[in-house]
């Protein structure tokens, strides 16, 4: 028993460690017109089901291709795996639905297409130097 409790403090501390260190923040082009989105905004606009706002142009969705950061995003925010997001959009394509969102290879690559592209909306690991684009609330 004595052994048991100093190993879940071990496992307590370091998934709390894990949890803090590097969490995901959703950036947009300094235009964007808004600084708040709900988690359903996020979902709609990553899934193609909202690509314009009213009078104010198109919504250019920006994803990771893979990693960490990307697994973590389509977790958190679409409620799937990477898998699952891919076959969602595989399947867009494939019956002319819808056409997936850029994806990039690294997250400077994401930052500097979102900076660079009118109405984007992309999403990095808050550890990721993002100063040059907006961070967007999620409520």
């Amino acid at each position: 028993m004595k052994k048991i409790i100093p190993l879940l403090l071990i496992l307590f501390l370091s998934a709390a460690v894990e949890s803090t260190a590097g969490s995901i923040v959703v950036i947009a082009h300094k235009d964007f017109p808004t600084d708040v989105l709900t988690v359903e905004e996020v979902q709609r606009i990553f899934l193609g089901k909202k690509t314009t706002w009213k009078n104010q142009g198109k919504i250019m969705p920006i994803c990771l291709k893979n990693g960490k950061s990307h697994e973590s995003f389509v977790r958190t925010f679409l409620d799937m795996n990477a898998s699952q997001f891919d076959i969602f959009w595989k399947k867009a394509v494939f019956i002319g639905t819808g056409r997936p969102p850029r994806s990039l290879s690294g997250e400077t690559d994401v930052v500097k297409s979102v900076m660079m592209t009118p109405g984007a909306l992309g999403y990095i690991d808050s550890e990721t130097n993002h100063d040059a684009v907006k961070t967007i609330d999620i409520k």
